[in-house]
């Protein structure tokens, strides 16, 4: 693993320095980056902020917006308080919004570097209800693909399948497993 940024994979030395000249500006990157989750920022007793990744159904590119994070208490069926993400605008009050958790760098890969899951946000019957192609996950994957993803996406990072404490997501860390993650499910 590359000792730098701890994205690159490597089986021996000499794949290390084959390597290097393609890897260098990636490593750059990713090392002068911020690593590590950020935390969600506190905007009121019950009310938390965390960076999220959108992929929206018409723009060319990813960007970086902020979601909230409301931790709603517990009732007679579920006695715990749980933290519930917000849906609009990027969502209907009709829509399904589930989440898929993603913690690998590929299907069956290594732990993703930051050791969070991603926590891609999507409207589940996109398959159904006339959601627009995503162009840019269109593009991002070129073409490769296996479903045909459509609807806005968005995502953030959480410590587990459990608690789900969100962090803030980096576009620089996050958007390669993204990348193999749309690619490969479903294969």
């Amino acid at each position: 693993r590359c000792s730098g940024c701890h994205t690159a994979y490597y089986y021996s030395r000499e794949h290390i320095v084959e390597d290097w000249q393609r890897h260098k500006a990636e490593c750059q990157a990713v090392s002068s980056a911020k690593i590590g989750p950020a935390p969600s920022r506190r905007l009121s007793s019950d009310t938390e902020e965390a960076d999220a990744i959108l992929f929206a159904i018409d723009e060319e590119k990813p960007r970086m917006i902020k979601v909230q994070v409301h931790t709603m208490p517990g009732d007679e069926y579920e006695p715990w308080a749980w933290k519930k993400l917000e849906r609009k605008p990027w969502f209907s009050e009709r829509s399904c919004v589930r989440s898929l958790l993603v913690g690998t760098q590929w299907a069956n890969g290594p732990t993703l570097s930051h050791g969070m899951f991603l926590c891609i946000r999507y409207d589940e019957e996109f398959f159904i209800n006339g959601s627009k192609p995503n162009k840019y996950i269109q593009r991002f994957t070129n073409g490769q693909a296996f479903h045909p993803w459509a609807g806005n996406f968005y995502v953030v990072r959480t410590d587990s399948t459990q608690e789900h404490k969100y962090f803030s997501a980096s576009i620089v860390e996050d958007l390669p497993a993204l990348k193999n993650y749309f690619i490969q499910y479903g294969k």
